[in-house]
């Protein structure tokens, strides 16, 4: 079978073209949209996803996909929190060429990964064959875009150098949107009652059922499972049933998961990236080392 490959022919006029979706949405809530919308045209991409690499520590900061699903959140999250990034080959050469130039791009093609929960649990679900990162070394560590596709192979010589190409533009867009966004950053407002827990979860995650956004709405809260028995009219060991296929529906097993979920979602949700301080480091700190 062919394998089908992404070969645009940019110009000065397209490019301009393809980065107006993400220029006019810079500092709001439809950047990742933009951006994803932007890395389609360039490259074929069908997902994409900003993460921060510091201190032996990676965390997500945005992610998108042109289908816009609700596993864009589910994948990041798995590939994070669950420290799947560590089994991840690609890190280590990424970092060793980060050493030497300015932004370096790796491409796999993720049929022939070894490791079986990066392979069939991460990206096998979506049916996602190839993947390449941009990465660029700044003050604190690493900023990692991983954009995947179904179909165009992003790990080809012509498209790896594509990237890079216009990694610039592309950071310049990232570092910006950042900035703007961390300055508006108040995490508070994520807590601030169950209605708006509730809102965020229902906006997000659109496919879980009502049960169980009102139990994990009021367990992020802070409620007790005896308190959610008496204000729902349930009783514990039901909502233990409605938290257990809530967890296994998103692939975590703890509260401490839960709201670091909730936390990401929230932030995606709401416009407002959960770089936090990462964010205005990132902002502050290292802009002119993305954009020199």
């Amino acid at each position: 079978m062919k394998i089908a490959q992404f070969q645009p022919d940019f110009g000065p006029q397209q490019l301009a073209s393809a980065l107006t979706p993400a220029i006019s949405s810079i500092g709001n809530k439809n950047f990742d949209s933009g951006l994803v919308q932007f890395l389609h045209k360039l490259l074929g991409v069908d997902h994409m996803a900003l993460m921060h690499l510091s201190k032996g520590s990676m965390r997500g900061l945005l992610t998108s996909g042109i289908d816009h699903a609700e596993e864009n959140y589910q994948q990041m999250f798995l590939y994070t929190n669950e420290n799947l990034w560590v089994r991840d080959p690609a890190y280590e050469t990424a970092k060793e060429l980060v050493v030497s130039k300015k932004f370096a791009a790796v491409g796999t093609n993720l049929l022939g990964l070894d490791d079986r929960r990066l392979r069939e649990d991460v990206y096998g679900r979506r049916g996602i064959k190839y993947r390449a990162m941009l990465c660029s070394q700044i003050d604190d560590g690493m900023a990692v875009l991983a954009i995947c596709s179904s179909k165009s192979n992003l790990s080809s010589r012509e498209n790896l150098a594509l990237m890079e190409n216009n990694s610039k533009v592309i950071f310049s867009l990232i570092t910006k949107h950042i900035g703007i966004s961390s300055r508006k950053f108040d995490t508070s407002e994520a807590f601030r009652s169950v209605e708006e827990i509730e809102s965020v979860l229902t906006d997000g995650m659109s496919s879980m059922p009502i049960r169980e956004v009102q139990v994990c709405s009021r367990a992020i809260f802070g409620m007790s499972s005896l308190d959610i028995s008496a204000e729902l009219g349930i009783s514990r060991e039901t909502i233990a049933t409605y938290r257990k296929r809530a967890y296994s529906r998103l692939g975590i097993a703890t509260q401490r998961e839960l709201l670091l979920w909730y936390l990401m979602l929230w932030g995606e949700v709401r416009g407002k990236y959960l770089a936090g301080h990462i964010g205005t480091l990132w902002s502050q700190a290292s802009t002119s080392n993305l954009l020199m």
